[in-house]
């Protein structure tokens, strides 16, 4: 049986199936189909699925129990399990069995070895995380094809001179991919990183990693956007405000308008007589 970490959820079909459900028993239902996905199936007995469940009345029992049915009855192997669980666990198992035998067979054709079925699992499921783990970056295409084997094996890195054998090729193609920062004094910085974590470098040293390491250390230094220039305060309304000098109503009145004022609106200036 081909052990598979994960569980599909198709959460839209779980919803509309398990609504006419009780909290109660939507729990023990979830419990029952996590546990016959990791163990091929549930025993087909009441109390042994109750007590994987954590507890289940009989008249829940009776509403779970029509949702499952029985594989390999009338034999020692008779079980419990769901119709679309078994064919959904089908489909992954085949596809997780492809992928381990295509992963034995390159690593095994890179050893120059020939294809044998006594190899551990384990080194399989490494091969196969290793393969999901690299992805494409978009944004920093000319990254990906830095990370060869012979670039890598010529990499090294000591406290006294730093990263020696670093291609200069390498480094216009790294400033073309990541023009928001300083080539040189980011490798500065990683190499006092390595300077003060001894472990680490001989770590990377050991393995091979070198390189990858140093990438993804420039593309954690790449910000993801542009810096915005410095906008200008704003200018306040109050900046070039003068405050009137305040007149109260009655005593404008009294005043009567300025001479100035009438003047410049046509009004002839008044006559002053004289007493003669």
């Amino acid at each position: 049986m081909t052990e598979l970490p994960y569980m599909p959820l198709f959460c839209k079909d779980l919803d509309s199936s398990t609504r006419d459900m009780t909290n109660a028993q939507l729990g023990a239902y979830m419990r029952l189909l996590v546990y016959a996905w990791v163990n091929n199936g549930c025993p087909n007995d009441y109390e042994t699925c109750s007590r994987i469940a954590g507890g289940i009345p009989e008249n829940d029992w009776k509403v779970l129990r029509r949702r499952f049915l029985v594989l390999d009855e009338g034999t020692t192997e008779e079980r419990l399990s769901h119709r679309r669980l078994e064919s959904v666990r089908e489909e992954y198992a085949t596809k997780y069995r492809k992928k381990c035998e295509s992963a034995r067979k390159a690593r095994q054709s890179r050893q120059g070895q020939q294809p044998s079925d006594s190899d551990s699992n384990s080194e399989i499921n490494s091969e196969i995380r290793a393969e999901i783990k690299a992805e494409v970056s978009s944004e920093a295409p000319l990254l990906l094809t830095t990370t060869s084997t012979s670039v890598s094996s010529s990499l090294s890195w000591n406290p006294k001179s730093g990263f020696v054998h670093l291609d200069p090729a390498l480094r216009a193609q790294w400033a073309q991919a990541l023009p928001l920062i300083d080539i040189q004094h980011t490798i500065g910085k990683a190499h006092m990183h390595l300077c003060s974590h001894a472990d680490l470098a001989e770590k990377l040293l050991k393995s091979g990693e070198l390189l990858p390491w140093l990438v993804d250390w420039l593309k954690r230094e790449q910000p993801h956007r542009k810096a915005t220039e410095a906008k200008k305060p704003a200018e306040s309304w109050m900046q070039n405000y003068k405050v009137a000098e305040y007149q109260s109503p009655r005593l404008a009145a009294r005043k009567g308008p300025k001479t100035d004022d009438l003047a410049s609106a046509g009004v002839p200036r008044p006559q002053i007589k004289t007493p003669s």
